[in-house]
């Protein structure tokens, strides 16, 4: 039972981090973003929200929930 719900807190925190970054990316660079290819954006958005969770977010919340 406490498994499963450490599971959940995991999963919707990383969630609504994956959400801000996704957000942030969108109102920081949406001039540079809206001239690119809708296929060019997606990578460039789905790259970069990779890199961070994998690397800082992620790590930061195993931590953090053990």
């Amino acid at each position: 039972m406490l498994a499963s719900r450490q599971r959940l807190a995991t999963t919707l925190a990383a969630w609504l981090i994956a959400f801000a970054i996704v957000s942030s990316l969108l109102n920081l660079l949406g001039d540079q973003l809206s001239a690119m290819s809708p296929t060019l954006r997606a990578l460039v958005i789905s790259g970069t929200l990779v890199a961070l969770m994998v690397n800082v977010v992620m790590p930061f919340l195993s931590r953090w929930f053990r």
